[in-house]
């Protein structure tokens, strides 16, 4: 019976061992990792005569709700407010770059709970932030997951009889103190661990193990852009805000026949959320000029004038806007050669910062959202010249007093004509259209576009019958003419591409375009076009450390001339633009510089600015202009202006 008994019981350990040892040799092992190259060395590292390992890769859409404070032009306003925003108790904020669009944003938080992030709406718009917004978009997240098949018997096994939680590591936004992201993030929002998890199929006669291997935020990897263009509109309501700057300025070389000039600038805006799909916006600015000096120079002007005013409707995949807009395109910061859409301000002269130099045009824009990137296509129903000072200024581009014209050499012999001319500046029509289509490839941002545009610059033509009379060496009487030069803005087709990607912790964009039909002026004053190529690359990057950005740029244009021409056939210009803040961002240092690389010119622009005022701004700037004649820097050379200013943002 003894006997018998130890026999059963060997039986029953054995079929135990042996039941354990085939269990064991089919258990199953997880490892979850967010950085691609761990997960592949891991899973070469696995692999061994006893056990298996295998890498597959899970991307799932989740979608995100991003709070953010939208409309900073300047890289240096949306920094000091984000570090005023933290010393307020709200943690892990980011100085953003949108990808569709130019200057900067405050990604506040990012939340997958639709709930949570209109509370922190709600909070900062108590606050007296009037520019925040909630923006929806989708995630996709990548997993790497390597599944070890293993037959070590030691090993502790923990058995699964239910779907396993992934407790995914909380990440932390960037520092406001970093430099801003460029529309492609590197950390990974919160995701649903459950979902992710569930996602790895599941083999009821294999026990399974899931191991987490935590990662630092900088290595996950993610793919996922922040379009700031997709708002979501829920909360109806009208917002608004207002500007305003005063300016003195004070010519320093005795040989300007203007002393001083006064600028002053107010500005505001109203926008109203119909409902989920519809929006109006009206704004509106008005601007006074005084100018006082010697002989001619004296004037006063009012100018009131319309901003972005449109009513647009919007959802998931479209965006419809009719009326006066603000469009650029292209990827550089200043006078990109792409960037036709919009209307130049020229009013002020170099006087202006980079990306302020522009005027709201009447257009027609539909932007069509996809997977793929995004599809843009604007109709501008009417023709808007770039804005011009009065032709009393010392901004425009015609000098009457010394009879000399931007862009062309000083002709003793034309002085006379210029200095009593009249300009027919009379042009009507449509704008012409263009088509953009902007994508992300990896970690670059592409654009291509097709365009058939005025450009709003103006180009002067010469009377043809005052042309022949001085050909023939005729007394020239401008009073027999209705009007000596007339503005030309001849129908370009332009061709081209942007791009922009990071490299060595530098933001690089660069972009290019193919032009026909670009005006000139041939050596016998006849008035032609040509084709012509235009180009712009820069370099974004903040040395030290982050309260200071620099911003290069090299650009160029090359024109195709068949016959001699008065104009400059080849320009290239090395441009920048510098902020830095100091004293706990109470002051601001900043400047703008523009060096002629195959032409002697030389603009610096360099301002200090008292930012502890808020919201008033305190400044001075110097502008100094020096070049050959063709040149900016030098037909404005005379212009050398100390300024002193206030200007505030409500």
């Amino acid at each position: 019976m003894i006997r018998v008994l130890a026999g059963c019981l060997v039986l029953f350990f054995s079929f135990n061992l042996i039941a354990y040892a085939a269990e064991s040799a089919k258990t199953t092992r997880y490892y979850v990792f967010r950085n691609k190259d761990k997960a592949e060395a891991f899973s070469h590292q696995q692999q061994t005569s006893t056990q298996q390992a295998n890498l597959t890769t899970q991307k799932k859409p989740v979608q995100h709700f991003f709070v953010l404070l939208k409309g900073y032009t300047q890289w240096s306003t949306a920094f000091k407010q984000a570090q005023l925003l933290e010393k307020q108790g709200i943690s892990g904020i980011e100085v953003v770059k949108g990808r569709f669009e130019r200057g900067y944003s405050i990604l506040v938080a990012q939340f997958t709970d639709k709930k949570k992030a209109g509370q922190l709406f709600n909070k900062l718009r108590s606050r007296g932030l009037k520019n925040v917004r909630v923006f929806s978009d989708k995630a996709s997240v990548y997993q790497y997951i390597v599944t070890v098949h293993s037959i070590d018997k030691t090993r502790t096994r923990t058995r699964t009889k239910s779907k396993p939680v992934i407790m995914a590591k909380k990440t932390e936004l960037k520092s406001a103190r970093q430099q801003p992201s460029t529309g492609i993030s590197k950390s990974i929002p919160e995701t649903d661990s459950k979902a992710i998890a569930g996602n790895i199929e599941q083999n009821s006669d294999q026990e399974e193990e899931i191991i987490i291997v935590m990662s630092d935020d900088n290595d996950f990897n993610s793919s996922y852009e922040i379009n700031l263009d997709n708002d979501e509109q829920e909360i109806s309501e009208t917002v608004w805000g207002a500007s305003f700057n005063l300016e003195e300025d004070l010519f320093s070389r005795d040989t300007q026949d203007v002393d001083h000039s006064e600028y002053a600038n107010a500005s505001a805006y109203l926008e109203h959320s119909l409902n989920s799909n519809w929006d109006l916006k009206i704004s509106a600015r008005l601007d006074g000029y005084h100018q006082s000096g010697k002989n001619r120079s004296n004037y006063n002007d009012t100018d009131l004038d319309y901003g972005d005013t449109y009513l647009r409707y919007r959802d998931d995949s479209y965006r419809i806007t009719l009326g006066a807009q603000t469009i650029r395109w292209g990827k550089v910061d200043n006078l990109g050669p792409l960037d036709n859409m919009a209307t130049l301000d020229l009013s002020r002269g170099v006087m202006l910062k980079w990306g302020e130099n522009y005027r709201s045009s009447p257009a027609l824009r539909v932007e069509h959202f996809m997977e793929q990137g995004k599809l843009d296509l604007v109709y501008l129903a009417d023709f808007r010249e770039a804005e011009l000072a009065d032709k009393k200024d010392v901004w425009y581009p015609i000098d009457f007093r010394n009879g000399r014209m931007l862009g062309f050499k000083n002709n003793p012999a034309m002085a006379p004509l210029i200095q009593n001319a009249r300009i027919d500046d009379d042009f009507s029509g449509d704008g012409g259209w263009g088509m953009r289509f902007s994508s992300t490839l990896d970690s670059y941002d592409i654009g291509l576009t097709v365009q058939q545009v005025r450009l709003s610059t103006p180009y002067y033509k010469i009377n043809e019958g005052i042309r022949q009379q001085i050909l023939t060496s005729q007394v020239v009487n401008p009073a027999n003419y209705k009007y000596t030069f007339s503005e030309q803005h001849p129908r370009s087709w332009v061709v081209g591409g942007d791009a922009a990607f990071q490299w060595k912790s530098v933001t690089w964009r660069m972009e290019a375009g193919w032009f026909s039909d670009l005006p000139v002026t041939t050596t016998t004053l006849k008035y032609e076009t040509y084709d012509g190529f235009k180009w712009a690359g820069s370099a974004e990057f903040y040395p030290g450390d982050a309260d200071t950005r620099v911003n290069l740029q090299l650009s160029g244009q090359h024109i195709d001339e068949k016959d001699k021409i008065l104009d400059l056939d080849n320009v290239v210009v090395l441009s920048g633009e510098i902020e830095s803040l100091f004293n706990n961002s109470r002051w601001k240092a900043s400047g703008k510089f523009s060096i002629g690389v195959n032409n002697k010119e030389f603009i610096l622009s360099p301002e200090i600015a008292y930012l502890g005022a808020e919201p008033f701004e305190l400044y001075t700037a110097y502008h100094y202009l020096d070049g050959a004649e063709q040149t900016i820097g030098g037909f404005y050379k005379y212009n050398n202006v100390l300024t002193f200013g206030i200007r505030g943002k409500y």
